[in-house]
């Protein structure tokens, strides 16, 4: 098994998240540091295990917002549900660069909220 640094964890909308699942997975290619998954169990067992979560939730065009995610560091809370700062709000569209500039920059951000440490928090790009 090779050690992973970070997991993304996709929510939402299921339509959106296939998008997602699609576009996630052709920007990380053969990267072995990253894991994808929908599960939010394996997620909490790889947080355990030091990696740093980052959500992706996926939000459609029925809410108040329109069509929208917000990307995050997460970390598991005793109660069984995620802790993090509010994070990115952005378009679908914007999710797999902020998400991949979280695992890319999080320590420098201070956004980590695994192997190096940090506190988990959110990261702009741009």
């Amino acid at each position: 098994m090779f050690p992973r640094d970070a997991v993304i964890l996709l929510t939402g909308e299921t339509d959106l998240v296939n998008a997602a699942w699609r576009h996630f997975t052709a920007a990380l290619g053969t990267r072995l540091d990253v894991s994808l998954t929908m599960y939010e169990h394996a997620a909490r067992v790889m947080a355990n295990e030091g990696c740093t979560v980052i959500s992706v939730e996926l939000h459609g065009p029925h809410g108040p917002h329109g069509p929208h995610c917000r990307v995050r560091t997460v970390e598991p809370a005793p109660d069984g549900t995620w802790q993090g700062g509010d994070g990115h709000h952005c378009g679908p569209d914007e999710a797999v660069p902020m998400a991949l500039a979280i695992v890319e920059h999080g320590a420098a951000a201070g956004t980590g909220g695994g192997r190096d440490g940090g506190v988990a928090g959110e990261v702009t790009v741009g």
